[in-house]
C-alpha cells in the first residue's frame, strides 16, 4: 500500500504512473474530483465527481495509470496497492465519530423573550443537545441571528418543546409575538 498527496493551486490534472489493482481516494479538500484509470493508454474505468471514500478494486487485471482531475484548488490524498487483497479503512473527511455520551445537564435561567430578537444561547461545540420549552401563552419563534416574525421557520406555541440535536452547538436567538414570553432552556453537554 502506498499513500500519496497532491496540492492543487488551481484546476488541473494529476497523472500518476502506477501499476496497481486497488485505489482509494482518501480525501479531497477542494471538492469532488474525476478519477480515470488506464491500461496501456486505454481508458478502463472512470468515476466522475467523487469525494473521499471512493475506491476501485480491479480483480482480473491491473491499471498502469491514474489521472485525477479537479476543477478547484485543494489537496487530494490517495492510497494505491498492487496487491489485490489490500485495503485501507482510515476514516477521512468531516465525520463525527464521537461515542462519548453527554454527561452534563444545565438548567439555564428562565429567559424573557419579547418583540425584539433575544439571544437564547451562544455557540458551544461541546453542546450535544438543546431543549427549549415555551412556558408562556404567547408564540415564540427560534432560529439564527437576524430572526424576525416574517421569515421565522420554527414556531413554539404555548406548551411546546423543541429538542435540537443537529445544530445544537450553534448560537440561537428567539422572538415572540408578545412581550415577556417565558422560554425555559436546558443545555446538554458532552
Amino acid at each position: 500500500m502506498q499513500t500519496m498527496s497532491q496540492v492543487f493551486s488551481d484546476a488541473g490534472t494529476w497523472n500518476i504512473n502506477y501499476l496497481g489493482r486497488y485505489f482509494r481516494l482518501l480525501d479531497t479538500s477542494g471538492g469532488p474530483v474525476t478519477v480515470q484509470f488506464f491500461k496501456q493508454n486505454r481508458a478502463i474505468s472512470e468515476a466522475k465527481n467523487v469525494l473521499g471514500g471512493y475506491w476501485l478494486k480491479v480483480d482480473d487485471d491491473q491499471f498502469d495509470r491514474v489521472d485525477i482531475i479537479t476543477n478547484t484548488a485543494g489537496r487530494v490524498d490517495i492510497a494505491m496497492s498492487n496487491d489485490s487483497s489490500g485495503g485501507y479503512d482510515r476514516v477521512s473527511g468531516k465525520v463525527d465519530s464521537r461515542l462519548t455520551p453527554a454527561l452534563s445537564v444545565l438548567n439555564k435561567p428562565m429567559l424573557l423573550v419579547g418583540l425584539a430578537e433575544t439571544i437564547v444561547i451562544g455557540q458551544n461545540i461541546n453542546r450535544a443537545s438543546l431543549r427549549l420549552f415555551n412556558a408562556s401563552a404567547a408564540n415564540i419563534w427560534i432560529g439564527g441571528a437576524g430572526l424576525n416574525l416574517t421569515d421565522a421557520a420554527i414556531k413554539l406555541a404555548s406548551g411546546e418543546l423543541w429538542i435540537e440535536e443537529v445544530a445544537a452547538g450553534a448560537a440561537w436567538v428567539a422572538i415572540a409575538d408578545a412581550a415577556g414570553a417565558q422560554l425555559k432552556i436546558q443545555e446538554i453537554l458532552y
